[in-house]
């Protein structure tokens, strides 16, 4: 069940980076007033994420409990389940701590017309945050296939 929920968790983490990746680079092409609404929704599919990569989190330490206490703590050391853990727990935090909090604010900024100035300085943090974040979940999923 554990295992369960932590695929589980990891499939809504980077399926709603990628869906959301997906439609923020085709609305470049798509008027003003479509990327608004577009960074409107943003909080919805972060809240997906946030909650995925919680559920990663927090399962992959039951895992990593669970290995301890059947005898195989040794195998917390192998170089697979460290970048799993060090990649996975970073990218998390990323998402936790500023990609959701900044797309709430760029939702409120999106409601005011025009545009604040605030606005195009938080989109390219957010743009930054999630593919740093991004990179670090594809980095735990090699991490996971090394083991």
């Amino acid at each position: 069940m554990i295992r369960f929920l932590h695929y589980f968790g990891f499939a809504l983490w980077m399926g709603g980076g990628w869906a959301t990746m997906a439609l923020v680079v085709k609305s470049r092409k798509e008027t003003a007033a479509t990327r608004v609404g577009l960074f409107r929704l943003l909080p919805a599919s972060f809240g997906v994420m946030a909650g995925g990569a919680a559920i990663t989190v927090l399962s992959g330490v039951a895992l990593a409990m669970r290995l301890s206490r059947l005898g195989l703590g040794a195998r917390l050391g192998e170089p697979g389940l460290i970048l799993m853990q060090a990649a996975g727990l970073l990218g998390a935090v990323m998402v936790l701590a500023l990609g959701a909090p900044t797309a709430r604010k760029l939702a409120k900024l999106a409601a005011i017309e025009p545009l604040p100035p605030e606005f195009e300085r938080l989109r390219k943090r957010q743009a930054a945050v999630s593919s740093v974040a991004g990179v670090l979940g594809l980095l735990a999923l090699v991490g996971a296939t090394l083991m």
